[in-house]
């Protein structure tokens, strides 16, 4: 493993340069999901990405017009469609999220069906309580 390219490595786990890019996923943490991917505990790639995403989200403060495309530009790369909608939702709820913004997400999340609009809808509502 420590002869391969970073360009195989992202591969492996189903990632695209962009995530390295936008500085949502570090080359170290690259390095401990192929270690746990190569000890096969758990060997779905798009968790990996999930778990990428959902921390990279936790840890913003405030999201700019640019880091939300940044981010709705990662999910839409994505090859598996229950993760970015798991990913998206995530994305609609963040407490950081202007109105502007919000709507942005919101058209990405209505694509996935009605399971997605009832999302919708629990976020709305808890945007209108604030």
């Amino acid at each position: 493993m420590n002869n391969e390219n970073i360009e195989s490595k992202l591969v492996r786990l189903g990632y695209t340069e962009s995530w390295l890019l936008f500085n949502v996923l570090t080359s170290g943490i690259l390095e401990k999901q192929l270690s746990e991917l190569d000890k096969g505990e758990d060997t779905n790639e798009e968790h990996y990405r999930y778990k990428t995403f959902c921390s990279y989200l936790e840890l913003q403060t405030s999201l700019s017009n640019k880091l939300v495309d940044h981010l709705i530009s990662l999910l839409l790369g994505d090859a598996d469609k229950s993760m970015v909608a798991s990913a998206s939702i995530r994305l609609l709820k963040h407490q950081y999220l202007t109105d502007e913004q919000f709507n942005k997400v919101k058209l990405l999340v209505r694509g996935f069906g009605e399971w997605a609009d009832i999302q919708i809808t629990k976020a709305e509502l808890k945007r209108l309580k604030k």
